[in-house]
This record gives structure tokens, C-alpha cells and sequence, in this order.
């Protein structure tokens, strides 16, 4: 029984210090879980579709009329049901082209997303969403903008460089030469001088941003959604004045 009883007393000593030594669960990492969302991206293209040297295209709510358009859906490996128009699309990413017919006219977009929650991190999500965008295919084309006056790119501008205190006021005037579509900047390095003009080329504009490439400097001006524009210029070794950065909004 003396036995018995010891064995019994090794065997439960032995199972609690087997017990001590596993390792603790570590605490599940929920810091980046998400609900599954279908917002998605609608970006009007600025140039070709798949064009080798990188597509130029901007997120917005409208677009320059005869404009292929990449639609876009921000959630990863779902599945995807589009309604734009008559047509039914399954796929995450897609293009369409909205011609002349279809100017002044807002175009319904409804996405909805399925997809298997993370329900460890997040008990109350069913794994669906919908939303609801619209696109307006506006009455000009990127030749028409340059004949203005064109609100997004022409007037006065507010900015503050990157990391700056003080704002400045930047003038933009867009026109037509025998050179085709140009824009002037007036006071863009706060000093009061003039850039130019830059002559466009029509492939790199899409209704809310132009992409200028040019002996002296690349510019790049982007009107967003939210209002905010973002203005900037990456010097090249023939110009004297430092890369800027800036963002501010039109004043007038």
C-alpha cells in the first residue's frame, strides 16, 4: 500500500511540472483585422491600358468624356459581384470605356463583396458589403479642358510646402498655341517666378491630374476627390531651384 501510495505522489509531481513547462498561448494579434469592405477604386486613365512604360491614371468621381476607366476593388481574394449599367462582372479589376454618348451623365456603380470573415478577431462580421458610387462623364474631353476656364488645374492656389510653415499662392493659366494645350505657373518656388509655359501632352491629363515631362523638370498637379491638391516638381540638372512638394486647395 507504502507503494502505491508513493507512486501515486511521483506520478502527480511529474504531470504538474510536465504542465508548468508547455509554453503559453501567445495572445492572437488582431491589431490589422478588418470587416470585409467592397470599397474600390474608380481611375480614369491617362494613358493606354497596359502601357509598357506604366499606366498614368487617377482615382475620382469624374472623367474626361471618351476615357477608358479601371475599376478596381480594394479587397483581396473575394468574391465579387459589379453592376455598372446592365452589365453583371465578377471580376476584382476591370476596364471600361465611356464615350462621347455618354457625356453629362452620372453612371451607377455598385459592387458587393463576399468573402469568408475573420471571425477570431472580428465575432460580428458576416462577410458581406455593398456600396454604392457614382461616376460623371463630364461634357469636355482633355483638348476642350485647355480652352477654359477649367476650375480643377486654373486659378489660384494656396500650398504649403512639405514640412514648411509659410503658404504661398501659385497662379495656374492654361491656353492653347500652335503647340496645342500649355500651362503657366506663376510664383510656384514663392519667389515670384514663372514657369514655361509647359506644353501638355493630352495622353498625360485625366479630369483631376496632369503629369507634365519636361526638358527642365518633371510637375505633376493632382486636384483629389477630397479637395486637396498636390503639386509638384522634381527638378532636373539644367534647373537651379530644389525639388518642391506641396499641398494646399484653390482659393480662387
Amino acid at each position: 500500500m507504502k507503494y502505491i501510495f508513493l507512486t501515486t505522489i511521483v506520478a502527480v509531481y511529474l504531470f504538474s511540472c510536465k504542465k508548468e513547462v508547455q509554453p503559453a498561448l501567445q495572445e492572437l494579434d488582431c491589431d490589422c483585422a478588418e470587416e470585409v469592405s467592397a470599397d474600390f477604386l474608380m481611375e480614369e486613365m491617362a494613358t493606354q491600358i497596359n502601357e509598357p512604360t506604366g499606366e498614368l491614371r487617377t482615382n475620382t468621381d469624374t472623367i474626361f468624356y471618351g476615357r477608358d476607366v479601371r475599376f478596381h476593388a480594394n479587397e483581396e481574394n473575394a468574391d465579387y459581384t459589379w453592376y455598372l449599367g446592365s452589365e453583371i462582372i465578377k471580376e476584382q479589376t476591370f476596364y471600361r470605356n465611356f464615350n462621347e454618348s455618354l457625356k453629362n451623365q452620372s453612371i451607377k456603380v455598385i459592387l458587393v463583396v463576399r468573402k469568408k470573415p475573420n471571425l477570431t478577431c472580428l465575432p460580428h462580421d458576416d462577410g458581406y458589403d455593398s456600396i454604392v458610387k457614382y461616376l460623371y462623364v463630364s461634357n469636355l474631353n482633355a483638348h476642350e479642358a485647355f480652352k477654359g476656364p477649367f476650375y480643377q488645374f486654373e486659378g489660384t492656389f494656396r500650398f504649403k510646402e512639405k514640412n514648411g510653415i509659410d503658404s504661398i499662392d501659385m497662379i495656374f493659366n492654361l491656353f492653347e498655341d500652335m503647340s496645342g494645350g500649355r500651362i503657366e505657373i506663376t510664383n510656384y518656388d514663392g519667389l515670384g517666378s514663372v514657369t514655361g509655359p509647359f506644353s501638355s501632352s493630352l495622353d498625360f491629363i485625366s479630369y483631376r491630374q496632369m503629369w507634365w515631362t519636361q526638358l527642365l523638370s518633371d510637375v505633376v498637379l493632382h486636384h483629389k476627390i477630397s479637395g486637396e491638391v498636390e503639386f509638384s516638381l522634381e527638378s532636373k540638372p539644367l534647373l537651379p531651384v530644389k525639388n518642391l512638394y506641396y499641398k494646399g486647395r484653390k482659393i480662387q
